[in-house]
């Protein structure tokens, strides 16, 4: 974490979180910014289980999801982004009265060196460079918040979310169907960032952290959200480490395609046993990154530790 703009970045009161890839940001949505103390979380929810997504949404004092997907719109009129500015003006005014801090979170700020959406999922979406102008022109010097992680994992979880749908492809075909060489390379979207907001806005924390040490993670996270994150400590740790786990086993839907209908009628305790013995048959299963793709990403992440020791004199 850029420790050295904590004294700059506690005193603003708003706080955009730019949901990198892959970095837990759906479970930072879901789990962990609507139960925080001193912070006015507008959205956006992020689970695909569509009841607990709307319980989340009605649980908040104001859901702006659909205000800040708006600002991500392409062709959006200047009439509807002042109605925007004006209804988060309105909430900011509120905040401030309670003493809280609002904070935005959406991945899709997150888009990379393309600077042009290129896959389909995206194709209706903004080029960062005009996201930057409007969040710029809505809310003018906020916080500007990115959990970074290394290339190889980030590309490597990417891929097992792939997998995860039922979308059988071997790696390489992934990487250059998918655009997953943009993804890994965070420092052309975050430089964006930096020359429209100034490097003094930006805070920077890293996934490895927040899966090694959460402790330190939520306590650094603490002294500028002005917030207690104690008491989600356990659940994020335990969470994200299960996630990972479990990743292997979907390869084998493939295979396997009766397995999840298996364990979800059989005890907790069997269905643990099973999920062993999938997981490791599947590591023999999964395709490995081929060698000129991990020397690349190799590149990647020797470029992007170079960069942060360049802009926040912190190694990686």
């Amino acid at each position: 974490m850029n420790k050295k703009n904590y004294k700059n970045l506690i005193k603003k009161k708003i706080i955009i979180h730019i949901g990198l890839h892959k970095t837990a940001t759906s479970f930072f949505q879901s789990e962990v910014f609507p139960n925080l103390d001193n912070i006015l979380f507008l959205g956006n929810v992020g689970t695909a289980d569509l009841e607990r997504k709307n319980n989340i949404s009605n649980s908040l004092e104001h859901d702006m999801s659909d205000e800040i997907m708006g600002i991500m719109e392409k062709n959006i009129s200047s009439v509807k982004l002042n109605k925007i500015k004006s209804k988060f003006n309105m909430v900011l005014k509120e905040a401030s009265m309670k003493n809280k801090k609002i904070l935005i979170s959406a991945e899709s700020l997150s888009f990379t060196k393309s600077l042009e959406i290129k896959n389909v999922r995206n194709k209706n979406k903004i080029s960062i460079h005009l996201a930057c102008k409007r969040l710029k022109y809505i809310f003018n010097d906020p916080i500007i918040w990115v959990n970074i992680r290394k290339a190889k994992s980030l590309a490597w979880s990417t891929y097992m979310y792939f997998i995860r749908q039922g979308k059988y492809i071997d790696f390489e075909t992934f990487w250059k169907e998918c655009y997953v060489n943009e993804i890994t390379d965070w420092t052309s979207m975050i430089d964006i960032y930096k020359a429209r907001f100034s490097k003094k806005s930006l805070l920077i924390t890293s996934y490895e952290q927040l899966k090694k040490e959460p402790h330190i993670f939520w306590k650094d996270l603490s002294k500028i959200f002005n917030t207690d994150f104690e008491k989600i400590l356990k659940n994020t740790k335990n969470k994200i480490i299960f996630q990972q786990s479990n990743a292997r086993i979907y390869k084998l839907q493939k295979y396997l395609p009766f397995f999840y209908f298996i364990t979800a009628n059989t005890p907790q305790s069997l269905k643990k046993i099973l999920k062993k013995i999938v997981s490791y048959k599947a590591k023999k299963t999964l395709p490995s990154i081929p060698k000129k793709i991990e020397k690349k990403l190799k590149d990647t992440d020797i470029k992007n530790s170079q960069w942060l020791t360049k802009n926040f004199n912190v190694k990686y």
